[in-house]
C-alpha cells in the first residue's frame, strides 16, 4: 500500500508532517489558507505538485468556513488567498499555475449572471476537491510511459535506477513522478534495485525516499550525493530519473539542488537522464532555464543538523534550494502524461498541448490526460502523431507554394473566422475587459496592462513579488523610459500609501558575468551604465518611488507594495486565425504574437478594420522590431527559415505606432 501524505475527506484536511519523518508518522490539520502557507513555507509539505494541491484544498476548506455576501467579494478573496500561497514557494511553477487557472475561473464565474453565489463557491470548491484524485491519474500514467520507454530502451530487461531528492506520494497526491516511475517497475518485477542520494542540506532522499523504499519493500540502498560518480563508475545504473519543479520551453529544467552535477556525471558515464513531471510543471512562458526565479533558503539548514550547529560559527553560507540542469543534459526524455519527449521536441509537440489545455479555456481545470492527445504508442515518434489540437476555428487548406514568410492568408477564406474572433472579442469586453483590452482592475497604457498590487497579509521580497506577477500571467514591471516611469509613478503609485514599489529590475549571471536584467529576461542597459556591471552578486535590486526615481535595494527587503505589468488579453484570440494557416509549419509560439500584442489599437470600434488589415499584413522588420521594443533582445520572424540578422536599432519604441490602415 502506497503512503498517503494528503488526507482530505470530509472538508477536514491534513498532511503527513514530512519534518518528522522517518522518525514519527504523525498528521496535522491543515484548517486555514495560513496554516496551508507555513506547511508549504516550511517543507512539512514539499514537492511541486504536493504544494499546489495542499495549497488550493486549504482555499476550499477555508471557503466552506467563510461567509460571502456577493461573487464579487468572493472572486476578491480567492485572487487574494492565491495570491499568498504563491509567496510560499516561488520556484515551483505548479501552486502559480493552479492559481492563476482558480483566479481565471472565478473571474469567470462572477461575470456569468447564471451563476448564483453558492453556485460559483460549489463549483470553484468541486474544481479544488478533484485536484487530489486527478494528480494520482497523472502520475500513474506517466509512470507507465516512463517504465515503458526505459524498458524498451534494455529489451524489457530489469534495470538498476538512481533518483535524486524525494519525487514519491509524499511529493504528489499519493502515486509519484520519478518515483512512481520506479515504482511502476516495482511492480512489474523489472527493478533489480535503486538508489537515492540522501539530498543535502534537507536529506529529502534519507527522510523520505528512503522511507518510501523501506515502506514497500523495494530493494533499495542509500549514498551520498557525492558518491554518484562512483556508483556509476564501479557498479554501475541502468538510468537516472528525477522529478522536476519546472521546466521551461527548450527544456532547461529546475529541479532540487544536485541534480545539475547528476546529469553531469550521467553524461560522462553515458548514462541516460530522465525528467519526469506533469505538464503542470511545464512553464510555456520562460524560453530558458536563465530566466527561472531560484529560491534560497535559511543557512541554518547547512550549518544545524536537529537544532545542533555542525559548522564553524561566523562561516558564511550560500543555500540555493534548487539548481537549473540545461536541456542537452537531459539525455533520456522528458516524461509526461503525454508521453516521452525529447528536450527539443517539447517546443513543436508539447507546447501545443499545454497552450491548448491552459489557455484556450480558461476555466480549464486539468482531469488528467485525454487518451485521444497521447503521443507515445510507438517509437520512434512521426511529426504527424505530435500535431497541435485542431484549433477552435477550424483550419485553412496548407497551399505548399504559400511565402512562408509571409501571412499571406486568403481573406475569402477567413471572413467566417474574423466573423467569430469579433463576436468573442466583443464578448470577452462585455464579460471582464475594459474597453482597450485590458483585464478588470489593470490599467492601459500604450498598449500594456498595469497593476498596481499591495500585499494584504504583509511584506514580499523581490522574488515573491516576481511569483505573484506570474501567477497573474504578467511580470514584475519593466521600465523602459521617462513617459513609462512617470506614468507608474503619477497614475499608479500615487494611489498608494506606500513611498516605493518592487519594479523587475535584477541582476542575472550571463557569459561569466553579473548583468542587470529585467524580470521578463530582457537586458535593463539603462541600469547597466548607471549602476554597473560586476562580477559581483550585489543581492541588490530595483524600486521606483512615489517621486519617479529609481533606487536599488536588498532583493531580500520586505516591500508591500509591487508592479505588474503584461500584454492585452485580446492577442489570445486573434492567434487561432495565424495558427489554423501555419499550423503544419515550424514556427515558435512567440510570433503568434507578433503581428497583434504590440500594435493593437485601444479603441474596441476599430476592431473590425484592424482586423483586416491584420489579414493582409507582412511579417517586416517593422513588426520585428517593435516586437523587440518591448520583449526581446532579438528580432523574430514568422518561420524559422526567415530569421535574419535585421538591424532594429533604428526603431523608436516610444513612437512606435503601426501603420495606418
Amino acid at each position: 500500500m502506497t503512503l498517503e501524505a494528503i488526507k482530505y475527506e470530509n472538508d477536514t484536511l491534513e498532511i503527513l508532517d514530512q519534518l518528522l519523518l522517518p522518525g514519527e508518522h504523525k498528521y496535522i490539520p491543515i484548517s486555514s489558507v495560513e496554516d496551508g502557507w507555513k506547511a508549504i513555507k516550511l517543507m512539512q509539505v514539499r514537492g511541486a505538485p504536493a504544494i499546489a494541491i495542499v495549497g488550493c484544498l486549504s482555499l476550499a476548506v477555508e471557503l466552506k468556513k467563510t461567509s460571502f455576501s456577493s461573487k464579487e467579494e468572493l472572486s476578491k478573496f480567492i485572487e487574494e488567498k492565491l495570491n499568498y500561497l504563491v509567496t510560499s514557494r516561488p520556484t515551483a511553477v505548479n501552486m502559480g499555475k493552479a492559481a492563476k487557472k482558480f483566479i481565471q475561473k472565478s473571474e469567470s464565474l462572477t461575470t456569468n449572471s447564471k451563476f448564483t453565489l453558492q453556485d460559483m463557491l460549489k463549483r470553484i470548491v468541486t474544481a479544488i476537491e478533484e485536484m487530489l484524485p486527478n494528480d494520482i491519474s497523472v502520475n500513474k500514467t506517466l509512470s507507465k510511459y516512463g517504465a515503458d520507454h526505459i524498458l524498451q530502451l534494455f529489451n524489457d530487461e530489469p534495470v538498476d535506477i538512481l533518483t535524486h531528492c524525494n519525487t514519491g506520494s509524499l511529493a504528489t497526491a499519493g502515486y509519484g513522478t520519478a518515483l512512481g516511475v520506479i515504482r511502476t517497475l516495482h511492480e512489474r518485477k523489472k527493478l533489480l534495485h535503486v538508489y537515492c542520494t540522501e539530498t543535502r542540506p534537507y536529506n529529502q532522499g534519507a527522510r523520505l525516499t528512503a522511507y518510501e523504499h523501506v515502506y514497500e519493500k523495494m530493494p533499495a540502498t542509500l549514498i551520498c550525493d557525492s558518491m554518484v560518480s562512483t556508483l556509476m563508475d564501479r557498479r554501475g545504473v541502468s538510468a537516472v530519473i528525477v522529478g522536476a519543479d519546472r521546466v521551461v520551453v527548450n527544456g532547461d529544467t529546475a529541479n532540487k539542488i544536485g541534480t545539475y552535477q547528476l546529469a553531469i556525471a550521467a553524461k560522462h558515464h553515458d548514462i541516460p537522464f530522465y525528467v519526469a513531471c506533469p505538464t503542470t510543471t511545464f512553464d510555456p512562458h520562460l524560453e530558458t532555464g536563465k530566466d527561472i526565479h531560484i529560491e534560497e533558503r535559511p543557512h541554518e539548514e547547512m550549518t544545524h543538523f536537529n537544532g545542533v550547529s555542525v559548522a564553524a560559527p561566523g562561516i558564511n553560507c550560500w543555500n540555493p534550494a534548487f539548481d537549473v540542469t540545461p536541456a542537452s543534459l537531459i539525455t533520456g526524455g522528458i516524461v509526461t502524461e503525454f508521453g516521452v519527449f525529447k528536450p527539443s521536441e517539447l517546443a513543436e509537440k508539447l507546447v501545443p498541448i499545454v497552450m491548448s489545455l491552459h489557455l484556450e479555456d480558461p476555466d480549464h481545470v486539468n482531469t488528467g490526460p485525454d487518451p485521444s492527445l497521447s503521443i507515445v504508442e510507438e517509437l520512434p515518434l512521426t511529426r504527424h502523431q505530435h500535431r497541435a489540437p485542431t484549433p477552435k476555428y477550424g483550419s485553412v487548406s496548407k497551399d505548399p507554394k504559400i511565402d512562408r514568410c509571409k501571412s499571406g492568408l486568403d481573406l475569402k477564406t477567413m471572413w467566417v473566422e474574423i466573423g467569430l474572433i469579433l463576436v468573442e472579442i466583443l464578448t470577452a469586453c462585455a464579460d471582464g475587459l475594459t474597453m482597450e483590452g485590458c483585464e478588470n482592475g489593470w490599467t492601459f497604457h500604450k498598449h500594456l496592462c498595469y497593476q498596481l498590487n499591495s500585499d494584504p497579509y504583509g511584506t514580499l521580497t523581490h522574488g515573491e513579488a516576481i511569483a505573484v506577477c506570474m501567477a497573474k500571467g504578467a511580470d514584475l514591471t519593466s521600465v523602459w523610459g521617462k513617459k513609462e516611469r512617470d506614468f507608474i509613478a503619477q497614475e499608479l503609485l500615487s494611489t498608494s500609501k506606500e513611498e516605493s514599489a518592487w519594479i523587475g529590475l535584477r541582476q542575472d549571471y550571463r557569459g561569466n558575468k553579473y548583468v542587470w536584467t529585467w524580470s521578463d529576461g530582457s537586458p535593463a542597459d539603462e541600469a547597466s551604465w548607471k549602476y554597473g556591471n560586476t562580477d559581483d552578486f550585489t543581492g541588490l535590486c530595483g524600486i521606483l518611488r512615489t517621486d519617479g526615481t529609481e533606487d536599488l535595494r536588498n532583493c531580500t527587503d520586505p516591500l508591500r507594495t509591487f508592479i505588474c505589468k503584461k500584454n492585452l488579453k485580446m492577442w489570445y484570440v486573434v492567434s487561432d486565425v495565424f495558427e489554423n494557416a501555419y499550423r503544419d509549419e515550424d514556427f515558435s509560439v512567440e510570433p503568434q504574437k507578433l503581428l497583434f500584442e504590440r500594435v493593437w489599437p485601444p479603441k474596441v470600434e476599430f476592431i473590425n478594420d484592424y482586423l483586416k488589415h491584420l489579414a493582409k499584413t507582412t511579417v517586416s522588420k517593422e513588426t520585428d522590431c517593435a516586437y523587440k521594443c518591448f520583449r526581446a533582445n532579438a528580432c523574430r520572424a514568422f518561420s524559422v527559415q526567415c530569421i535574419v540578422n535585421w538591424n532594429c536599432e533604428k526603431y523608436d519604441c516610444e513612437v512606435y505606432r503601426p501603420n495606418a490602415f
